[in-house]
Protein backbone atom coordinates (compact mmCIF):
# COMPACT_ATOMS: atom_id res chain seq x y z
CA UNK A 1 0.00 0.00 0.00
CA UNK A 2 1.38 3.42 -0.94
CA UNK A 3 1.69 5.82 2.00
CA UNK A 4 2.51 8.95 -0.01
CA UNK A 5 -0.41 11.35 -0.36
CA UNK A 6 -0.85 12.64 -3.91
CA UNK A 7 -2.13 16.20 -3.71
CA UNK A 8 -4.98 17.30 -6.01
CA UNK A 9 -3.92 19.09 -9.18
CA UNK A 10 -5.19 22.41 -7.86
CA UNK A 11 -3.33 22.25 -4.56
CA UNK A 12 -0.02 23.85 -5.59
CA UNK A 13 -1.72 27.00 -6.89
CA UNK A 14 -3.87 27.25 -3.76
CA UNK A 15 -0.85 26.80 -1.50
CA UNK A 16 0.98 29.59 -3.31
CA UNK A 17 -2.05 31.85 -2.80
CA UNK A 18 -2.17 30.91 0.88
CA UNK A 19 1.49 31.93 1.20
CA UNK A 20 0.65 35.33 -0.27
CA UNK A 21 -2.43 35.78 1.91
CA UNK A 22 -0.43 34.75 4.97
CA UNK A 23 1.81 37.78 4.49
CA UNK A 24 -1.18 39.84 5.64
CA UNK A 25 -2.91 37.48 8.07
CA UNK A 26 0.41 36.70 9.75
CA UNK A 27 1.58 40.29 9.96
CA UNK A 28 1.32 40.34 13.76
CA UNK A 29 2.41 36.75 14.42
CA UNK A 30 6.12 36.59 13.59
CA UNK A 31 7.91 33.37 12.73
CA UNK A 32 10.78 32.08 14.85
CA UNK A 33 13.73 29.79 14.08
CA UNK A 34 14.41 26.33 15.42
CA UNK A 35 16.21 27.02 18.73
CA UNK A 36 18.32 23.86 18.26
CA UNK A 37 19.03 23.75 14.50
CA UNK A 38 21.86 21.23 14.82
CA UNK A 39 19.95 18.72 16.92
CA UNK A 40 21.30 19.82 20.29
CA UNK A 41 19.45 18.25 23.22
CA UNK A 42 17.25 20.64 25.21
CA UNK A 43 18.25 21.66 28.71
CA UNK A 44 16.41 19.94 31.53
CA UNK A 45 14.77 23.20 32.64
CA UNK A 46 13.22 23.69 29.18
CA UNK A 47 10.85 20.75 29.70
CA UNK A 48 8.78 22.68 32.23
CA UNK A 49 9.19 26.15 30.72
CA UNK A 50 6.75 28.00 28.44
CA UNK A 51 8.59 31.20 27.61
CA UNK A 52 6.19 32.62 25.01
CA UNK A 53 3.01 30.58 24.53
CA UNK A 54 1.37 33.45 22.64
CA UNK A 55 3.69 32.91 19.68
CA UNK A 56 1.62 29.89 18.67
CA UNK A 57 -1.06 32.29 17.45
CA UNK A 58 0.87 32.03 14.18
CA UNK A 59 -1.12 28.82 13.59
CA UNK A 60 -4.40 30.76 13.82
CA UNK A 61 -3.03 33.27 11.33
CA UNK A 62 -2.05 30.52 8.90
CA UNK A 63 -5.45 28.88 9.30
CA UNK A 64 -7.13 32.21 8.55
CA UNK A 65 -5.17 32.42 5.30
CA UNK A 66 -6.31 28.92 4.37
CA UNK A 67 -9.92 29.76 5.16
CA UNK A 68 -9.88 32.90 3.04
CA UNK A 69 -8.35 31.22 0.00
CA UNK A 70 -10.41 28.03 0.16
CA UNK A 71 -13.63 29.98 0.66
CA UNK A 72 -12.90 32.44 -2.13
CA UNK A 73 -12.18 29.58 -4.52
CA UNK A 74 -15.42 27.85 -3.58
CA UNK A 75 -13.64 24.78 -2.20
CA UNK A 76 -15.14 25.04 1.29
CA UNK A 77 -17.69 26.93 3.30
CA UNK A 78 -16.96 27.87 6.91
CA UNK A 79 -19.23 27.93 9.92
CA UNK A 80 -18.86 28.19 13.69
CA UNK A 81 -19.46 25.07 15.78
CA UNK A 82 -20.43 24.82 19.45
CA UNK A 83 -17.11 24.12 21.28
CA UNK A 84 -18.94 21.62 23.50
CA UNK A 85 -19.32 19.37 20.46
CA UNK A 86 -15.57 18.78 20.12
CA UNK A 87 -14.83 15.02 19.87
CA UNK A 88 -12.57 14.96 22.96
CA UNK A 89 -14.64 16.61 25.71
CA UNK A 90 -11.71 16.88 28.14
CA UNK A 91 -10.14 19.54 25.85
CA UNK A 92 -11.40 23.11 26.19
CA UNK A 93 -11.49 25.43 23.20
CA UNK A 94 -12.03 29.15 22.88
CA UNK A 95 -13.81 28.56 19.57
CA UNK A 96 -14.38 25.83 17.00
CA UNK A 97 -15.20 26.16 13.33
CA UNK A 98 -15.76 23.74 10.49
CA UNK A 99 -14.48 23.86 6.93
CA UNK A 100 -17.06 21.99 4.89
CA UNK A 101 -16.05 21.02 1.34
CA UNK A 102 -18.45 21.85 -1.45
CA UNK A 103 -17.55 18.55 -3.15
CA UNK A 104 -20.16 15.89 -2.25
CA UNK A 105 -18.85 13.05 -0.14
CA UNK A 106 -15.70 14.85 1.05
CA UNK A 107 -14.64 14.97 4.67
CA UNK A 108 -14.98 18.24 6.57
CA UNK A 109 -12.23 19.67 8.76
CA UNK A 110 -12.90 20.77 12.34
CA UNK A 111 -10.53 23.31 13.92
CA UNK A 112 -10.49 23.98 17.65
CA UNK A 113 -8.63 27.03 18.94
CA UNK A 114 -6.91 26.59 22.30
CA UNK A 115 -6.09 29.36 24.76
CA UNK A 116 -3.96 29.56 27.89
CA UNK A 117 -3.83 32.52 30.27
CA UNK A 118 -5.89 34.53 27.79
CA UNK A 119 -3.54 33.94 24.84
CA UNK A 120 -4.06 31.67 21.85
CA UNK A 121 -2.05 28.50 22.32
CA UNK A 122 -2.37 26.45 19.18
CA UNK A 123 -5.06 24.50 17.35
CA UNK A 124 -6.56 21.03 17.31
CA UNK A 125 -7.62 19.31 14.09
CA UNK A 126 -10.33 16.73 13.51
CA UNK A 127 -12.38 15.34 10.62
CA UNK A 128 -16.11 14.81 10.59
CA UNK A 129 -18.66 13.03 8.44
CA UNK A 130 -22.38 12.31 8.83
CA UNK A 131 -21.93 8.54 9.22
CA UNK A 132 -19.22 8.35 11.89
CA UNK A 133 -19.22 11.78 13.53
CA UNK A 134 -15.95 13.39 14.55
CA UNK A 135 -12.44 11.97 14.82
CA UNK A 136 -9.54 13.83 16.43
CA UNK A 137 -6.38 13.89 14.28
CA UNK A 138 -3.72 16.03 15.95
CA UNK A 139 -2.91 19.05 18.06
CA UNK A 140 -0.44 21.78 17.11
CA UNK A 141 1.83 22.24 18.90
CA UNK A 142 1.95 18.73 20.33
CA UNK A 143 3.30 20.09 23.62
CA UNK A 144 4.35 23.75 23.48
CA UNK A 145 7.08 23.72 26.11
CA UNK A 146 10.49 25.16 25.26
CA UNK A 147 12.07 21.70 25.05
CA UNK A 148 9.63 20.54 22.36
CA UNK A 149 9.90 23.72 20.28
CA UNK A 150 11.57 23.17 16.90
CA UNK A 151 10.57 26.45 15.28
CA UNK A 152 7.50 27.79 13.53
CA UNK A 153 8.34 26.45 10.05
CA UNK A 154 7.83 22.84 11.15
CA UNK A 155 4.46 23.68 12.70
CA UNK A 156 3.20 25.50 9.61
CA UNK A 157 4.35 22.66 7.36
CA UNK A 158 2.50 20.15 9.53
CA UNK A 159 -0.67 22.23 9.31
CA UNK A 160 -0.37 22.56 5.53
CA UNK A 161 0.32 18.83 5.18
CA UNK A 162 -2.75 17.93 7.25
CA UNK A 163 -4.98 20.05 5.06
CA UNK A 164 -3.38 18.54 1.95
CA UNK A 165 -3.96 15.02 3.24
CA UNK A 166 -7.66 15.62 3.96
CA UNK A 167 -8.15 17.50 0.70
CA UNK A 168 -6.63 14.58 -1.22
CA UNK A 169 -9.41 12.25 -0.08
CA UNK A 170 -9.24 8.56 0.74
CA UNK A 171 -9.17 6.97 4.17
CA UNK A 172 -7.88 9.53 6.66
CA UNK A 173 -8.51 7.85 10.02
CA UNK A 174 -9.53 4.39 11.22
CA UNK A 175 -10.59 3.42 14.72
CA UNK A 176 -10.68 -0.13 16.01
CA UNK A 177 -11.69 -1.65 19.35
CA UNK A 178 -8.30 -0.98 20.95
CA UNK A 179 -6.32 1.23 18.60
CA UNK A 180 -6.32 3.72 15.74
CA UNK A 181 -4.28 4.76 12.72
CA UNK A 182 -4.25 8.18 11.05
CA UNK A 183 -2.95 8.96 7.58
CA UNK A 184 -0.33 11.70 7.34
CA UNK A 185 1.36 13.32 4.36
CA UNK A 186 4.20 10.78 4.12
CA UNK A 187 3.07 7.99 6.41
CA UNK A 188 0.81 7.47 9.38
CA UNK A 189 0.50 7.86 13.14
CA UNK A 190 -1.03 5.13 15.27
CA UNK A 191 -1.67 3.87 18.76
CA UNK A 192 -2.67 0.51 20.21
CA UNK A 193 -3.69 -2.47 18.12
CA UNK A 194 -4.13 -1.46 14.49
CA UNK A 195 -3.49 -2.62 10.94
CA UNK A 196 -2.02 -0.55 8.10
CA UNK A 197 -4.60 -2.10 5.81
CA UNK A 198 -7.31 -0.11 7.58
CA UNK A 199 -6.09 2.90 5.55
CA UNK A 200 -6.28 1.05 2.24
CA UNK A 201 -9.50 2.09 0.44
CA UNK A 202 -9.27 -1.01 -1.76
CA UNK A 203 -9.65 -3.29 1.24
CA UNK A 204 -12.88 -3.51 3.24
CA UNK A 205 -12.65 -2.52 6.88
CA UNK A 206 -13.26 -5.24 9.48
CA UNK A 207 -16.74 -5.11 11.03
CA UNK A 208 -15.40 -3.64 14.28
CA UNK A 209 -13.41 -0.83 12.60
CA UNK A 210 -14.80 2.59 11.75
CA UNK A 211 -13.15 4.53 8.92
CA UNK A 212 -13.31 8.22 8.04
CA UNK A 213 -12.95 8.43 4.27
CA UNK A 214 -14.04 10.90 1.64
CA UNK A 215 -13.69 12.15 -1.89
CA UNK A 216 -11.07 14.78 -2.76
CA UNK A 217 -11.92 18.42 -2.24
CA UNK A 218 -12.50 20.25 -5.53
CA UNK A 219 -12.71 23.90 -6.59
CA UNK A 220 -16.06 25.16 -7.86
CA UNK A 221 -16.43 25.33 -11.61
CA UNK A 222 -14.90 28.53 -12.92
CA UNK A 223 -12.96 29.33 -9.74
Amino acid sequence: MSIVVTAPAWFAAVLAEVDQTFIETGRHTPAWPDPRPFGQPPAEAEYSRYTDPGKYAILDARLTAWQQVLTTRGIVTTQDVDPRQWPTPDVQHDSVHQLTPTAPGALALLVGHRTTDGSRFGIDLAVTDPDHGDAFLSGLPFCGCDACDDGSAALLTELDDTIRTIASGGVIHALGPSGFITREATGWASSGDHDEAWLDPEQPAPPDVRRWAGRPWEPSVGS
